[in-house]
């Protein structure tokens, strides 16, 4: 296998790793040092802004130096951001997870879109089973050690050690050269002449759902462990929980691959099945969140299917770049606005109608 692609998988999985490891904790620990929701929510607006805006920035700068001392970099903001919260938590925490989340997405594929075809396509492939694997294995981990603190400190310390080993790694591997100039690729003449044809009917209405849709996910990746602990589970359970998320998250995908529909129709049934783990949870019943991950499985790969099918080839880049921008300043917005209300409740009841609003408008997009 190539240098590349494997690179590719061990970054990816343990990042995965400690994206999961982290995830039902740290929003937990925010809560317990009387971090109010409403302020949490403006927490996480922050982050997806300072993502939306480095990518948007990135994307406009050819960088010379190596694509492993970037992706370094941003593990290294990551971990600065995770160590901060436990100091204390602010805004800036988050401006710095944002920041490098953009950094390691963006560098990671520029890194991996180098390596020939088939070797590319066996590191997405490969990616997608060892983290799996590794999702499950952060989850029962997260269980046995379950204090929010000890979890988010020990996440912090393998982010500056990745950080440090992938840095000195990669003064091996690759020399200061000059890389992927983005400039070049987004053609921005070329697509100002063309905006109108290239942001079409469905183009806007992919945006539209996007806001939709990412809205629900956002929101629902920061507070299901509340929403679990407030109906009595323990914080040791929720690592455990975890686990089973991945695992119908999984099945999910898995069921997506296996029927023999078209992709709006799985569509269909994805956001419908949304909608229902939605309610379910308005309603306190907590299989509402294995619902929403089942849903999610289907969701996510046949919506970059659907941006495949619809947007030109030729503009796939900037169209996507853009596209973010749109969906993530709106879906910041909407978590400022809705957390306003500091009521956990109301913001699911409004993904339940954004579900519906989602149906509708896929039956518009030809």
């Amino acid at each position: 296998m190539d240098v590349k692609a494997k690179n590719y998988i061990a970054i990816s999985t343990l990042l995965y790793f400690i994206t999961q490891y982290l995830g039902p904790y740290y929003p937990i620990y925010l809560i317990d040092q009387g971090i109010p929701l409403y302020t949490l929510s403006i927490f996480r607006s922050i982050q997806l802004i300072s993502n939306t805006f480095s990518r948007l920035l990135i994307g406009f700068i050819s960088y010379k130096h190596n694509k492993l001392l970037l992706i370094s970099l941003g593990i290294l903001l990551n971990a600065l951001g995770f160590s901060l919260l436990l100091v204390y938590p602010s805004l800036f925490s988050f401006i710095l997870i944002g920041t490098g989340d953009a950094l390691i997405s963006l560098y990671l594929f520029v890194y991996i879109s180098e390596a020939e075809i088939k070797e590319r396509d066996k590191a997405f492939h490969l990616s997608r089973v060892f983290s799996s694997i590794a999702g499950v294995l952060a989850g029962m981990v997260g269980s046995f050690v379950s204090s929010p603190l000890t979890i988010i400190l020990s996440a912090s310390i393998v982010l500056y050690l990745t950080s440090l080993t992938l840095t000195l790694y990669s003064r091996n591997q690759e020399k200061i050269i000059n890389t992927y100039n983005t400039i070049n690729i987004l053609n921005i003449e070329k697509l100002k002449e063309n905006i109108f044809s290239i942001f079409s009917r469905n183009v806007i209405l992919y945006i539209f759902i996007n806001i939709l849709i990412y809205f629900s996910f956002n929101y629902f990746i920061y507070t299901w462990p509340i929403f679990m602990k407030n109906l009595g589970f323990h914080e040791k359970d929720l690592g455990l929980f975890l686990s089973i998320m991945i695992i119908i998250l999984n099945l999910g995908t898995l069921f997506s691959y296996e029927i023999n529909l078209d992709t709006k129709n799985k569509l269909y049934i994805a956001f419908s099945i949304l909608a229902i783990s939605f309610i379910l949870i308005v309603n306190g019943i907590f299989i509402g969140v294995l619902f929403f991950e089942f849903a999610w499985g289907i969701i996510s790969p046949n919506l970059n299917l659907l941006a495949s099918i619809i947007i030109r080839s030729d503009y796939m880049l900037p169209i996507l770049s853009i596209s973010s921008f749109i969906y993530n300043s709106a879906i910041s917005l909407l978590l400022l606005l809705l957390g306003s209300s500091n009521s956990l409740i109301l913001p699911y009841f409004i993904s339940f109608i954004f579900s519906l609003v989602s149906i509708v408008s896929l039956i518009f997009i030809k």
